[in-house]
């Protein structure tokens, strides 16, 4: 028996309408771990909560520009301060 595959564009799989919902967030999370940091690790270098980084992270709460600057200098990292973070 042959199993038909069956290819869609990433684009319409749950996945990567899940990811670009939150794409700060998974952005944040991704760099974060690329710099070895835990949340409770991020959050103590920009004098904020572990569940606040956790918000970030998980889209409950937007990252506003202060803390797109602070965490662009802590993980290494370019934001484009021209599109909605």
């Amino acid at each position: 028996m042959q199993i038909s595959e069956q290819r869609i564009p990433i684009e319409k799989t749950d996945f990567y309408k899940k990811f670009e919902k939150n794409r700060s967030g998974n952005l944040l999370a991704g760099y974060r771990l690329k710099e070895g940091f835990t949340q409770m690790q991020l959050a103590e270098k920009m004098g904020i909560s572990q569940k606040t980084i956790s918000d970030y992270e998980n889209g409950k709460k937007l990252i506003p520009i202060d803390m797109a600057k602070k965490l662009e200098n802590i993980l290494k990292m370019k934001i484009n301060l021209n599109k909605v973070i």
